[in-house]
C-alpha cells in the first residue's frame, strides 16, 4: 500500500476530501495522518512479525568492533549481552566496543510503510486515522467503525504470522514462550 492511499482512506474518515499528492499538499491535516502513520508503523513492527523478526550472527570487523545492520529497531542478544550505541554493538558484560568473536542477535529491522504486508499496512492506516480522529475530533460513531477495520486487519495481521512462523504446539512450544519476551 502507498503512503498516499493510507492518507485518501482515513481523509474521508475525517469528513475531508482526498488530495492527489503528499508532498505538495498544504492540508494540515495530512501532515497530522502522516506523521501518526509514521508512530503507528513503528510500534506495530516493535512488536515482531515474521517479515521483520530475524536471528543473525554478525562477524566482528577488521577493527574488534560489531556495526549494527542498517534499519535495526532493537536488537537482543542471544548468546550475549549488547546494545546499540552509536551504529555499534557494546557488549555490556565486558563495557566494551570491541569484540573476539561474533555474536547472535535477534533483530527486529524498520520497514517503510510501502514495503509492509497489506495487513500491516492497513492496520497501521486504521490505526493513524483512530489516533488523529480521537485528537481532532474527540469520541464518535467513526471512530468505533475505524477501530473494527483496524482490528479486523490486525487478526489477519496475526494470522499470517502464525502460519509464517509455523507455530505446532507440539514442536514450538518452547520457541512461542521464548518469542513473548519481546512484547
Amino acid at each position: 500500500m502507498e503512503l498516499l492511499e493510507a492518507v485518501n482512506t482515513v481523509l474521508p474518515c475525517l469528513g475531508e476530501h482526498v488530495i492527489t499528492r503528499i508532498e505538495t499538499s498544504k492540508h494540515p491535516t495530512v501532515d497530522l495522518i502522516v506523521a501518526a502513520i509514521e508512530r503507528q508503523r513503528k510500534s506495530l513492527l516493535l512488536d515482531g512479525w515474521w517479515f521483520n523478526d530475524t536471528v543473525q550472527t554478525i562477524p566482528v570487523n577488521t577493527d574488534g568492533r560489531i556495526a549494527v545492520p542498517l534499519d535495526t529497531l532493537v536488537a537482543r542478544g542471544i548468546d550475549c549481552d549488547v546494545v546499540n550505541r552509536g551504529g555499534f554493538f557494546v557488549d555490556l558484560a565486558n563495557n566494551t566496543y570491541y569484540f573476539t568473536r561474533p555474536i547472535k542477535v535477534r533483530i527486529l529491522t524498520n520497514w517503510e510503510f510501502n514495503e509492509l504486508p497489506e495487513a500491516a499496512a492497513l492496520a497501521v492506516t486504521y490505526l493513524a486515522g483512530i489516533e488523529v480522529f480521537n485528537a481532532d475530533l474527540g469520541a464518535d460513531n467513526a471512530l468505533s467503525v475505524m477501530q473494527s477495520y483496524a482490528n479486523n486487519n490486525l487478526a489477519l495481521l496475526r494470522q499470517e504470522n502464525l502460519r509464517s512462523r509455523r507455530y505446532n504446539a507440539r514442536t514450538n512450544a518452547r520457541k512461542s514462550s521464548s518469542l513473548r519476551t519481546w512484547r
